[in-house]
């Protein structure tokens, strides 16, 4: 604080007094100057004591008492101090030097820790002289401030404060991540024009297109457990993955790429990944897959932020990784876009005005079904009915859709529900096995109108109704993690992993392949902060998935509807529903 001080007092010591400079005191006003640039200030004071009363022919009152004040707080009198710059500014308001007065009552509040009371004092300062003054002097004190609290506050009371603003920006960013107010900092960045990088940001300028680029895999390969024979491997699934992963690497090499795969072992378990994650070896890294159990995967929350390095979780469903942390994404797809996928479909046909929801107790089931009824009605669509089924009511949904309707708070009477009252039904419906969708189908199969029956998950790996009831009734269901084994991509897929490995690809290998192809074109294409581009993209067909979507997320949002026709499976376009045609087969 000394330089600024000392640079401040040159302006106010360098005042040029009038020609009454000649008249009786100006030797007293002189020597109680010096004394004070000294650093004599109880003489400096004392000196100066009998100059401070105004007077017809003293004109150096002012003068007298505003060094009178510097003195005092010099000597750590800061309320003589403050007594003495408010006798000043309310006796003469029009001082000619008023504005060293208010920032000498800022630097006294400031000091003495109010600082609501000294950053008010600075706004009262005019002299753009002064700016650069006042602007040090503020970081000086707000950077003595360590409480986001306190800071937040300040930042409220002065909002167009952009030191108070960055400082709250520098507290908020150096809490770890997870604590972050990240939409807060955001704003902060916006508003003040400071420098995204500074906080974790990224942007095309820090993200320059590589030759080359490198892949950590942190898996646990158990590589001593592994042994030359035919037994199933405790891990085999972790192979079938890498598998994967390694295939769709040699793909894009061949394609033109440069990616390089690395493998780490964290042999599950948390001490083991941590020792890897602070070893510095990944660092260099351009992605990291992994790792791939929950229990270890939020050890990569941080790193991923503090190394600015993207880190992609193959197999977890734990959003809680993607939290307000934009190096870090899923492959797997959640719940939530369910629910907006279904509404798509039922909304791309006009005539859909009337609909039912059935659902079960699951805490995804209700995410899915509120994302699902806030879209459709939206759109003017009317639900009639809507009833969470608990396992002792399941039957209700036969006596519901067949002989009575579920009307009034959901309460069961006698009135029918009427032919052709209702045009589709949505189910959504995870645990259980099928009970719920099963008593659905069969009630709507035995009705004499039809009513189409949109799903949330892969109904027909439950093995609960058959093929042809499927197909018969039109059923469609949202269908997440589904891959397109009929297309031409996964055959040829299929041929190079059999060549190479001997055996049909797994699920696992399917997703590592599929998984890799994506983020190592997304690296190729756009670079190691791929995610820069992915808002423009959108969605994009996957090598063997049907479309991977990541715009303004971190796992993937695209959901494909799905429904028999005949003896295969077709994904069905929302803009093309009633042109099956138009459809792609799967």
């Amino acid at each position: 604080m000394r330089i600024t001080l000392i640079f401040l007092l040159s302006v106010v010591g360098s005042v040029t007094l009038a020609q009454t400079d000649l008249e009786v005191g100006q030797v007293q006003f002189q020597n109680g100057k010096s004394l004070y640039e000294e650093g004599k200030y109880g003489l400096a004071r004392e000196t100066l004591k009998s100059l401070m009363t105004p007077g017809k022919n003293n004109v150096y009152s002012e003068f007298a008492s505003f060094y009178y004040g510097l003195s005092a707080w010099h000597e750590g009198f800061s309320a003589l101090a403050r007594e003495t710059m408010m006798a000043i500014r309310n006796n003469n308001p029009g001082w000619q030097h008023i504005d060293e007065v208010n920032y000498w009552l800022a630097v006294i509040n400031l000091h003495e820790g109010d600082y609501t009371r000294g950053l008010s004092e600075l706004q009262r300062v005019s002299n753009k002289q002064l700016k650069g003054i006042i602007t040090d002097t503020k970081k000086y004190f707000i950077q003595q401030l360590d409480s986001i609290d306190s800071v937040q506050i300040l930042h409220e009371v002065f909002p167009g404060d952009s030191v108070v603003g960055e400082r709250l920006a520098d507290l908020i960013a150096a809490k770890p991540y997870r604590e972050r107010d990240m939409p807060l900092l955001r704003e902060l960045i916006a508003t003040y024009g400071l420098d995204a990088g500074k906080y974790g940001a990224i942007t095309r300028e820090n993200n320059p297109l590589k030759e080359e680029y490198h892949v950590g895999i942190l898996f646990p390969f158990l590589l001593e457990r592994l042994y030359p024979d035919l037994k199933p491997k405790v891990n085999g699934f972790i192979l079938d993955l890498y598998q994967g992963i390694s295939l769709a690497t040699d793909s894009l090499n061949q394609l033109g790429s440069a990616l390089h795969l690395h493998l780490f072992d964290t042999y599950r378990n948390r001490d083991s990944t941590r020792t890897i994650l602070q070893s510095g070896e990944l660092n260099n890294m351009d992605l990291i897959i992994g790792p791939v159990f929950n229990s270890n995967s939020d050890l990569a929350y941080e790193f991923a932020v503090e190394n600015r390095i993207n880190v992609v979780h193959p197999l977890t469903k734990n959003e809680e990784l993607i939290k307000d942390n934009p190096f870090n994404f899923l492959y797997s797809q959640l719940a939530y876009p369910v629910g907006p996928s279904a509404a798509n479909y039922v909304l791309s046909d006009s005539t859909n005005k009337h609909g039912m929801i059935f659902y079960g107790e699951n805490t995804s089931d209700s995410l899915i079904v509120s994302s699902f009824r806030e879209a459709v009605e939206k759109d003017s669509v009317q639900i009639v009915s809507i009833r969470k089924i608990y396992k002792e009511h399941e039957r209700d949904i036969l006596l519901t859709l067949v002989d009575e309707a579920v009307v009034n708070k959901m309460e069961v009477d006698s009135l029918t529900l009427g032919r052709d009252s209702v045009d589709f039904i949505f189910v959504a419906s995870s645990g259980r096995g099928g009970a719920i969708y099963s008593n659905v189908l069969t009630a709507v199969e035995t009705r004499p109108d039809t009513i189409e029956v949109i799903g949330s998950y892969h109904w027909p790996d439950d093995n609960v109704i058959d093929m042809k009831t499927f197909d018969n009734l039109g059923v469609r269901w949202c269908a997440p993690d589904a891959f397109d084994v009929y297309s031409k991509k996964f055959k040829v897929f299929e041929k190079k992993y059999i060549k190479r490995y001997g055996v049909y690809p797994s699920k696992h290998a399917i997703i590592g392949y599929d998984l890799m192809f994506y983020f190592g074109t997304q690296l190729q294409e756009s670079g190691k902060y791929f995610q820069l581009d992915l808002g423009i993209k959108g969605t994009v067909a996957g090598q063997l998935s049907p479309g991977l979507n990541y715009a303004n997320t971190q796992y993937n949002a695209y959901v494909p509807v799905m429904g028999w026709d005949g003896n295969k499976l077709v994904i069905f376009d929302p803009k093309t529903k009633n042109n099956e045609q138009d459809s792609n087969e799967y």
